[in-house]
């Protein structure tokens, strides 16, 4: 059986693969939050939110973002380039913002 998140863990090492805008890959994600409510932020930036994409028990990609069950398409393929941790997926959702980047000395 092959890894369903191989993309994305590949991603996160910086590894360049083809996207396919058809062929959503399970993970976790960063998208903009370009909902009713999300305003842009310095510089004419839209926040960024984190999203999942996975296999449910019938097999069926299905996808959130922020918490909520959204369309596959309003998140892929625009998710993919910014995949994030999974730490940094929970972090987020606990503290509805995102962990402080270390700065390096």
């Amino acid at each position: 059986m092959t890894d369903p998140f191989a993309f994305w863990r590949a991603a996160l090492l910086g590894e360049k693969q083809p996207i396919y805008e058809d062929e959503a890959q399970p993970g976790y994600y960063a998208v903009q939050d370009r909902s009713p409510e999300a305003k842009p932020a310095k510089g004419n930036r839209w926040p960024k939110v984190p999203c999942a994409i996975w296999r449910d028990e019938s097999g069926q990609l299905v996808a959130e973002r922020a918490g909520k069950p959204v369309p596959i398409d309003w998140v892929w393929p625009y998710a993919a380039s910014r995949p994030i941790t999974y730490e940094e997926y929970q972090f987020w959702h606990v503290n509805r913002r995102w962990p402080e980047k270390e700065q390096a000395a």
